[in-house]
């Protein structure tokens, strides 16, 4: 699964899942350093039968904005 984040977003949006896009794969997406990647996928908005955001995403991007700004 994935979500949409913008630079602009606040921690509390990733959390509102009227507010972001959204998307599911079959099969893993694999990201290496160097690769290219081929595949596409199709953001939509939520939908009543969509799992819930993961809760520890927030965290995750506070650690990297944390880390982006030293």
């Amino acid at each position: 699964m994935a979500t949409t984040v913008t630079w602009g977003m606040q921690a509390t949006d990733l959390l509102l899942p009227a507010q972001t896009l959204r998307t599911r794969s079959r099969k893993p997406i694999k990201v290496e350093a160097g690769s290219v990647i081929t595949e596409q996928v199709h953001l939509y908005p939520p939908r009543i039968d969509d799992p819930p955001i993961l809760i520890s995403l927030q965290i995750l991007m506070k650690q990297f904005l944390s880390r982006m700004q030293q």
